[in-house]
């Protein structure tokens, strides 16, 4: 996670410092055989606003949060398509 903060701010791309960064944010958890997690366009803000709460006081606490939540949100997708797979799921 902490790669990603430090990388965002030095990508040189106006409009594509945020990609960057959630790619290079999902890379490292895939790394760190961590959950991997996907923060959807509707989050934006909110990842917004913890990276500036991250720039300004070093603080993690709303990306944690906001990391934890996505986290779930994956494994429930994964689950979901898992189960699918293999005929298993039910509606």
């Amino acid at each position: 996670g902490k790669i990603g903060l430090t990388v965002i701010p030095i990508v040189p791309l106006p409009d594509g410092n945020g990609t960057m960064g959630r790619f290079i944010l999902f890379r490292e958890c895939l790394k760190s055989n961590l959950i991997p997690l996907i923060i959807e366009v509707k989050y934006r803000t909110k990842y917004i606003e913890g990276l500036e709460e991250y720039r300004e006081t070093g603080r993690v606490g709303v990306l944690l949060g906001l990391f934890e939540e996505e986290q779930k949100k994956y494994l429930e997708k994964v689950a979901y398509f898992s189960a699918k797979m293999s005929g298993e799921y039910v509606w």
